[in-house]
């Protein structure tokens, strides 16, 4: 009588370990596949701008940072306005009356 080789003898370990190894292939290759999939989704958001054009909310501080900074402006320019009428006006003082002193 031939007997035929049990899956032991054939290599293939019992078959316990053999579904422990298949298990821990397939979790291998899931685990690459989600770490594949995790850095082609952060690739796609890493591509899309942060503001989009019709957000309402980073229009209105743009809008505000744009006054902002007209109003800093103008305000700039009222000042070195005001300095130049005050230094006008004590180059004509002193023109016109050679004693006068400008206040401390």
């Amino acid at each position: 009588m031939k007997i035929s080789k049990t899956r032991f003898q054939l290599g293939e370990g019992d078959r316990r370990g053999g579904f422990l190894e298949r298990d821990g292939e397939r979790r291998r290759r899931y685990l690459m596949e989600v770490g594949r999939v995790t850095e082609a989704t952060g690739d796609f958001r890493r591509r899309i701008p942060d503001k989009q054009p019709d957000d309402t909310i980073d229009r209105l501080l743009e809008e505000e940072k744009n006054a902002t900074r007209q109003a800093e402006q103008v305000a700039e320019q009222n000042s070195q306005d005001l300095k130049d009428c005050r230094r006008s006006l004590e180059f004509s003082r002193r023109a016109s009356c050679p004693k006068w002193k400008p206040r401390l």
